[in-house]
């Protein structure tokens, strides 16, 4: 069995970053019940936290191992979703709403963090006179996602409503 490669890797790190586009203003509103208003809100939040903090989180990240904070951001992406995943279950009324916009925050702490030091990485690891195939294959694996994960998603939603 082959080693994964960065790519490979970095394909479910760009999906995660695609499913919250496409599938999330489904689950919000199938899954968890909540008004269709609720996503946008969601996208608002992530977008003015992105735009005020991108820049300084990015500052920051760079200061410490890249490795470390890339990993660091990817785990908070996994907890996210796992908040996410388990909305339905605990929370309902007005207090889903606060909960909702709790996890929104951390999946976009967890994207300021994870952001910056993997684009960095991408570039580091490559030898010199490697890196244009080494930023081919990091931006291919972005292209991939975007081009699969509607459909995989799509099928995911269609299978029925998810719950932990």
């Amino acid at each position: 069995m082959r080693r994964p490669r960065e790519s490979d890797i970095n394909f479910l790190v760009a999906f995660g970053y695609t499913a919250q586009a496409i599938a999330l203003p489904v689950y919000l509103t199938r899954d968890v019940g909540l008004p269709g208003a609720l996503a946008g809100l969601v996208f608002a939040v992530n977008t003015a936290l992105v735009a005020g903090l991108g820049v300084p989180v990015a500052r920051l990240t760079l200061r410490g191992r890249r490795t470390r904070t890339a990993a660091l951001g990817a785990a908070g992406f996994a907890a996210s979703f796992a908040a996410f995943a388990a909305l339905p279950r605990f929370v309902g009324g007005p207090d889903a709403v606060v909960a909702v916009l709790a996890v929104a925050v951390l999946y976009t702490a967890a994207e300021l963090v994870h952001s910056a030091p993997t684009q960095s990485l991408s570039v580091q690891a490559a030898p010199d006179h490697l890196r244009g195939r080494y930023l081919s294959a990091y931006q291919l694996s972005w292209s991939l996602c975007r081009t699969i994960a509607p459909l995989l998603l799509g099928l995911l939603l269609d299978a029925g409503e998810w719950h932990v």
